[in-house]
């Protein structure tokens, strides 16, 4: 079983641990969430920040560096953690797992994921439009069949006019 101690105080509603991937602590974390449902599991892997900044009346969690934040929501969770004995498997279900690499964001406010914004650039707008017009012709041309390019145009077989 693990212990809970007051924090640093940071932020609030949730718990926060560090070196997440490295040291393999999402067994550590999700008992500490399944002891606490009101809070929010964080786990911040090494060389990585979750940074938190007010918008509005939302605390929004935005990830940088070279690893993840892992982050375990259980408000929908059932779990046996009050009941089960130290040595006893603990029952831990329904638990939102969301793991956010560099440049993901996540509502504090909401639990929710925030959409990462959706960006193509130029050079490959017009790859995907010329893939688009080239998926037209063929299928036009396979639909076509056996049939001569005018008539396909709409004109007769003979002479190619309307």
């Amino acid at each position: 079983m693990t212990q809970v101690a007051a924090g640093l105080g940071l932020l609030a509603s949730s718990v926060i641990d560090q070196h997440f991937d490295q040291r393999n602590r999402y067994g550590r974390l999700l008992m500490i969430v399944s002891q606490s449902p009101q809070l929010l599991g964080i786990g911040v892997d090494e060389d990585t920040a979750a940074v938190v900044e007010h918008i509005g009346d939302h605390e929004v969690l935005r990830v940088t560096g070279k690893g993840s934040v892992t982050i375990f929501d259980p408000a929908r969770m059932v779990t046996n953690a009050h009941e089960a004995r130290r040595s006893a498997p603990l029952l831990a279900s329904g638990v939102m797992l969301h793991v956010l690499p560099a440049g993901a964001a996540y509502d504090l406010t909401t639990r929710t994921p925030v959409p990462l914004p959706h960006e193509v650039d130029d050079t490959e707008a017009a790859e995907i439009a010329e893939a688009g017009r080239d998926l037209r012709q063929l299928a036009h041309d396979i639909a076509a069949g056996d049939v001569s390019p005018p008539t396909c145009a709409g004109g007769s077989p003979a002479t190619g006019a309307v």
